[in-house]
């Protein structure tokens, strides 16, 4: 039935604005007052059926109280009670909640009856109030609006904003009217409007509010008319109307706690430039005055987290302003388009912030994730298409954004406020995001997976810190993703200088990330469990980079029969500095490492024999291999206390 309501009202809309360019919006209202009837009947049949049925439980109920007791004399209370509750009529059992007197003295009962129960109505069981939910969405806004309350003042006010600008258009063309005396008559028309809005607020509250929105959306179309299509007003004369209306709606939505009030005003001065234009006219002009409507929206964010007013006012200012840079926008119009979009970013940032804040304290924790998220997607979509003639414009673009979002996330997190710990990992969150994005945008392939597993190692750091743990295994895949995307540039060209060069640093910057992951997860280990698993896979991740980077650094600078000697110098070396780190930080399974250079040695000696045919001390060895002695048998003598003590023995003899 919905939708056949909908279509027929899409049809009557579509016939009634023939026009191509009127006939969507007609068929949309028309949809929409189609939906709004139909509900409309549906609550009243309810509403009806009701009633009916509560009219047949009262008289059902009426004989038999009648029964009971002729007249309204009291019922003696039970046993222990000091209290009975009493109905006069009743009909006071759907009209009047129960209500608790004292007890009348107790007559003396029988002894063989016992003494009637106080007659009580029966209650419903007490549920929790409801919450209201959080996550409106925009659809369920438009028909809250034509379903709720009086529909046919609800869907004038709107006939009647359109009607006006229709008029004024209408009157422009045909030259029927002086222009100056049309303006003046419309706006003389909305302020005996507003005013009268303004007397019915304490008596007919949602109708005297329908008409103060109307009130001042038609204003705010009046003085754009008069600035944009006629000239008739200076620019700063208009300025000053357009900041005054919007702080002055603020302050009658914000004083009568009207959200009604609010959207209306803010749609209909959002709807004024778009029903006004003729297809000329300056951006910065339209862009100044959508600034000062989001003045309005950020004032009334100050003090009221109306999410549908936020909303609206998003939609409205990125989507026509979306609209208008897809088909007018220029490389030239940059320095004239800039501002704007970064004045608009802070506007919706702030009021993201703001919404957080001002929630009751049911919903304290929660933050609107539309604004929040959509705020920087939609802004930097934006951004691209205006920096695309610059070569790093994006990249300093997204450094910039995911810059500001990480010191305000530490800001917030200072300020230690429970209520903003979600929005704080939201902005963390997004400034991650942004600096990973601007990575790539920036850097060749190696660069930026070196970065990807620092960022990586930083997501398991904190998300150790917040004890969350899907952060914590993304961190850990994204350094993962990093190492893999590392390989595919190793064809990439390197530098001149050994260990000095881009693949080398890069990769030990893989290495470096994976130790640190693996020792905030080491340290973990007695609260989080699955954490000593992860812990040793960084741990192998992070050797494998290590010596992987080290044996290609000897393989690609090291002469060929010189490269046995260093990798082997190489080895033992990595190996006591693994076991003094790992005594240093009390990590056993780091110190554990050095237990792998035997079966190294014994490698290399075989390689000796068959690539050389000559004795192990030729090409560097009579300095290696004494040295790898040395090293493993010292570090054998002092790990006598380790958790593998009884392999020691094997490894001597080895």
């Amino acid at each position: 039935m919905y939708f056949i309501a909908a279509l027929l009202g899409l049809v009557a809309g579509a016939w009634l604005f023939s026009e191509n360019s009127r006939a969507i919006a007609g068929a949309i209202l028309g949809a929409l007052l189609g939906v709004a009837w139909l509900r409309q009947q549906r609550l009243q049949n309810r509403l009806e059926q009701l009633e009916r049925q509560l009219a047949a439980g009262a008289t059902k109920t009426a004989p038999a109280a009648r029964a009971t007791s002729p007249r309204p004399a009291p019922k003696p209370a039970a046993e222990g009670s000091d209290f009975i509750f009493e109905l006069d009529s009743p009909t006071d059992l759907a009209d009047k909640p129960s209500v608790a007197r004292p007890a009348p003295p107790r007559p003396q009962a029988a002894p063989h009856r016992p003494p009637p129960k106080p007659f009580s109505a029966p209650t419903a069981p007490k549920s929790p109030p409801a919450e209201k939910p959080l996550q409106v969405e925009l659809w369920n806004i438009f028909v809250s609006y034509f379903t709720g309350g009086n529909v046919v003042v609800r869907a004038g006010a709107v006939v009647l904003f359109f009607g006006v600008a229709f008029l004024l258009k209408y009157s422009a063309e045909r030259n029927i009217v002086p222009i100056e005396l049309r303006l003046l008559g419309v706006s003389l028309g909305a302020m005996a409007l507003l005013v009268f809005g303004w007397r019915l607020r304490a008596k007919r509250t949602g109708y005297a509010l329908i008409l103060q929105g109307a009130a001042v959306g038609i204003l705010y179309l009046v003085i754009f008319a008069a600035l944009r299509l006629y000239q008739l007003l200076p620019g700063g004369i208009a300025l000053g109307l357009l900041v005054g209306l919007s702080i002055f709606s603020a302050a009658l939505a914000i004083l009568q706690d009207a959200r009604v009030l609010a959207v209306i005003g803010v749609v209909g001065g959002f709807l004024a430039p778009v029903l006004t234009s003729t297809g000329g006219g300056s951006h910065v002009m339209l862009f100044s005055y959508y600034a000062l409507l989001n003045v309005g929206i950020l004032v009334t964010a100050w003090h009221k987290s109306w999410r549908e007013l936020n909303l609206l006012g998003f939609i409205f200012t990125f989507g026509i302003g979306t609209l208008w840079g897809a088909q007018n926008y220029r490389p030239e119009m940059f320095a004239t388009t800039e501002p704007f979009l970064a004045l608009f970013f802070l506007f919706y940032l702030a009021i993201g912030i703001l919404f957080a804040r001002n929630l009751p304290l049911n919903l304290k924790g929660y933050i609107d994730g539309t604004l929040v998220f959509g705020t920087p997607i939609v802004c930097f979509g934006l951004q691209s298409v205006l920096v695309k003639p610059y070569e790093y414009g994006l990249a300093w673009s997204a450094l910039v954004v995911g810059g500001l979002y990480a010191a305000l996330a530490w800001r917030l997190l200072k300020k230690g406020s429970p209520a903003l710990r979600t929005l704080v990992e939201a902005f963390m969150a997004t400034g991650v995001v942004f600096a990973t994005v601007a990575i790539p945008l920036a850097l060749d392939g190696r660069w930026t997976s070196a970065a990807w597993a620092l960022e990586g190692s930083a997501i398991v750091w904190i998300a150790l810190k917040q004890q969350r743990w899907m952060p914590r295994i993304f961190g850990l895949v994204l350094q993962v993703l990093a190492g893999i995307a590392f390989l595919d540039a190793v064809g990439q060209p390197t530098g001149d200088l050994a260990v000095l060069n881009g693949l080398c640093l890069g990769g030990l910057i893989v290495a470096l990330a994976g130790f640190f992951s693996g020792y905030c997860l080491h340290r973990q280990r007695q609260h989080l469990p699955t954490t000593h698993l992860e812990s040793t896979l960084a741990l192998c991740w992070a050797l494998l980079w290590w010596f992987g980077t080290g044996l290609n650094e000897i393989d690609s600078f090291v002469p060929h029969n010189f490269q046995l000697a260093s990798a082997l110098s190489f080895c033992a070396f990595s190996g006591a500095l693994a076991f003094a780190v790992g005594v240093k930080l009390r990590w056993e399974y780091l110190k554990h490492v050095y237990k792998g250079l035997l079966p190294v040695m014994l490698a290399g000696a075989g390689f000796s024999l068959l690539e050389f045919h000559k004795h192990p001390s030729i090409h560097g060895g009579w300095l290696a291999w004494p040295l790898a002695f040395l090293l493993h048998y010292g570090l054998l003598r002092r790990d006598e206390e380790s958790e593998l003590a009884h392999l020691l023995n094997y490894l001597h003899l080895g």
